[in-house]
């Protein structure tokens, strides 16, 4: 699927969605100048977990990232991917028959250097934190 920002770019998306989902959730990629993009492992796997756990899951890739058209502003223009993105939610929440709440997610998974507590490269602790969070909250 594609999704139009208001200025015209078509991002490439995805909906992951078990039958009958309770839930929303958008979530935005890590940063694309260190390969950051929706197909990224941590994404698949957290949308796989959130789409388990009832959760509809909307992902996205930001302007000129994948087979999304654009060009990457660095940070300026992807406010509008996300608005973008979240219009797109609310308009397949109409799918989601029972969702009472909604959630966007945008979550810095990238360390940009080697640190004492691991090398450079993708960092889960925050995925972690928050899917943790969201069994122990939102499961009910």
């Amino acid at each position: 699927m594609h999704i139009r920002t208001s200025d015209g770019v078509l991002l490439e998306a995805r909906w992951d969605s078990r039958p009958n989902p309770q839930r929303v959730v958008v979530l935005c990629h890590p940063n694309p100048a260190q390969a950051g993009s929706m197909a990224a492992p941590l994404m698949r796997l957290l949308a796989s977990h959130l789409a388990g756990m009832g959760w509809a899951v909307l992902r996205f890739n930001f302007r000129g990232v994948g087979e999304s058209t654009g060009v990457s502003g660095q940070g300026e223009r992807e406010v509008d991917d996300v608005a973008g993105a979240v219009t797109a939610a609310l308009f397949l929440r109409r799918f989601v028959a029972k969702a009472r709440r909604f959630a966007h997610f945008d979550l810095y998974g990238w360390r940009p250097a080697p640190r004492a507590l691991g090398p450079k490269g993708g960092e889960p602790q925050t995925a972690r934190a928050v899917l943790e969070a969201l069994g122990k909250e939102w499961t009910s």
